[in-house]
């Protein structure tokens, strides 16, 4: 299979796994608060650029976003064990930093469970995700080393360019190096004002961003409406037991969703308020901003003013009445009469169910609604009473800004991502087309061999071929443009040179020392990521190639 297929093939896996990840999450949301805020939190994860880039990422931080999706989902299913396991995978396998966005989580897991059960479920999470972590972190940077004294001993010494018999846990290196840097620490990359994230989600999700921000107040009003409305009608009949029982019902739902949101708002504040900071850095928390802003759009749309009489859950049984026996039917009449009851129960039982599902999860705030839905909904406003009848035309207009609210972002949302893959694409084009050629030129080089052709005549034909097995392909500035390694043929390596930029680049592996014996030869070039690169995150710049040793610049 040649390489671009494999790169594509894993994007491509990527993809599915983080959709399985957003599917599991979404029948979470709908079980807790309804199809009808699923619906929105669907939508916008369906059409923001955003979720779109993120899913198939190979990164850190997309690992992280499902790990989070997966953690929030079992929350919501109360299955905090599976829940805290999940968290302990996007911190130690994935992101440490992933934690600022599970504290929301791990706190209502506390508080549903028992701070002493969390600690037992988090020891077993932290042994099931830590153990893996560090065997893998010390079979690539230290090897051998630390499993073997014979390798010891063909090497000469444990401590030569090695890490030694050291082990190694990558997320210690990482908390490390950005809370006690030896230089700069991550400024050395690039520095952004506090209102670059702001900028950027607004290109990546448009319309759900400012929702996602007035979510909050709106499900903080919310609550304490809930909770007023609750003391206030507990002291009423039946009736107003019943409906203070829905109003206390709902409040608890405004706060679920404010610890829901949260991981987003904490999030995005705590690397606002940092100096470096990167697109890829919101992948953890862009499924919590489309619930946000799926919030905020459920609240406007069943809160402020009375819902659409469609909307309001009321089921009218007049119509489907049970029909009396009639006198002198056949012998089957009992039967029949048996299977008519049995399917108006059924039928009931299916309105009453689609009927509770449009039911404000988060209450409602307003004038109270009519009395009678299922006869409003065929009246005209002229036939209103004023007051009803502003409302029925505010009603109306909710409904068309909703509408236009959804257009505006599929059609943002949508246009954005074709703008991605059309205007961002040369790239993947140019590397696709250079790695097939640079394959073909070398199968015209094993041709060249294979023909037995003269001494003079192979140097002619081969004089126009590129060098082998070294080719390099060389970048100037536009170095970040570069996508992966699985673009270029087996013997193609990529190189930088002096384009302007006067920062941090990466760096191919060098073989360490000892590296030449038997028996590391055979792990090369795993081999490669043992060695020491002193040269790195220090105040030293970029190292650069020599522009005559490229083959393609």
């Amino acid at each position: 299979m040649p390489k671009a297929w494999e790169f594509y093939a894993l994007r491509g896996a990527l993809a599915l796994v983080t959709a399985g990840c957003e599917a599991h999450w979404l029948e979470s949301l709908r079980r807790r608060l309804g199809p009808r805020l699923t619906q929105w939190a669907h939508f916008f994860l369906l059409v923001s650029p955003g979720t779109f880039a993120a899913s198939a990422a190979f990164l850190p931080s997309a690992f992280a976003m499902c790990c989070l999706l997966l953690c929030q989902s079992w929350q919501l299913r109360r299955q905090g064990g599976k829940g805290i396991l999940a968290g302990a995978a996007a911190c130690v396998v994935g992101w440490p930093f992933a934690a600022v966005a599970l504290l929301p989580v791990g706190l209502d897991l506390v508080v549903k469970h028992g701070f002493a059960q969390c600690v037992r479920w988090g020891l077993m999470a932290l042994a099931a995700t830590a153990a893996p972590t560090l065997a893998a972190d010390s079979w690539f940077y230290v090897g051998f080393q630390w499993l073997s004294r014979e390798s010891i001993a063909i090497d000469g010494s444990s401590g030569s360019g090695h890490s030694g018999g050291r082990v190694v846990l990558s997320t210690l290196n990482l908390v490390r190096y950005n809370l006690f840097p030896r230089g700069t620490g991550s400024e050395l990359y690039g520095t952004e004002a506090w209102h670059f994230y702001l900028k950027n989600l607004a290109l990546n999700f448009n319309v759900a961003l400012p929702l996602s921000i007035v979510a909050f107040p709106l499900l903080l009003v919310l609550a304490l409406w809930n909770h007023w409305a609750a003391s206030s009608e507990l002291s009423l009949a039946a009736a107003g037991r019943a409906r203070a029982a829905l109003r206390t019902q709902q409040c608890h739902n405004c706060a679920s969703a404010l610890s829901w949101c949260a991981p987003y708002w904490l999030w995005l504040s705590f690397f606002s308020a940092l100096p470096h900071k990167e697109e890829r850095f919101m992948f953890v928390v862009y499924p919590q901003l489309c619930l946000s802003a799926a919030c905020a759009a459920t609240v406007l749309q069943t809160a402020f003013l009375p819902p659409n009489p469609r909307d309001v859950a009321v089921v009218d049984t007049s119509a489907h009445t049970t029909p009396a026996p009639v006198a002198g039917a056949s012998d089957n009449s009992d039967n029949a009469s048996a299977v008519s009851h049995a399917s108006h129960k059924a039928q009931s039982a299916q309105r009453t169910a689609a009927a509770a599902l449009f039911v404000p999860p988060f209450g409602h705030i307003g004038p109270a609604l009519p009395p009678s839905p299922l006869q409003q909904q065929q009246q005209q406003p002229r036939g209103l009473p004023p007051l009803q009848a502003l409302l029925w035309m505010l009603g109306r207009l909710r409904s068309l800004a909703l509408a236009c609210l959804v257009v505006a972002s599929a059609g943002l949302g949508v246009s954005r991502s074709a703008a991605l893959v059309s205007h961002y694409g040369a790239p993947l084009d140019a590397y696709a087309w250079l790695g097939n050629h640079l394959t073909k030129e070398r199968s015209k080089r094993e041709w060249v061999h294979k023909l037995g052709l003269h001494d003079h005549e192979k140097g002619q034909a081969s004089a126009m071929l590129p060098p082998s097995p070294a080719v390099m392909v060389c970048v100037g500035k536009e170095w970040y443009r570069f996508s992966s390694h699985f673009l270029l043929p087996e013997g193609a390596q990529l190189a930088f040179v002096d384009g302007g930029f006067r920062g941090q680049l990466p760096r191919a592996f060098e073989r360490p020392k000892g590296a030449d014996n038997e028996f590391q030869a055979t792990r090369w070039p795993l081999a490669g990521s043992e060695a020491a690169a002193h040269f790195f995150n220090e105040v030293c710049l970029a190292l650069f190639h020599d522009r005559g040793k490229c083959l393609v610049s």
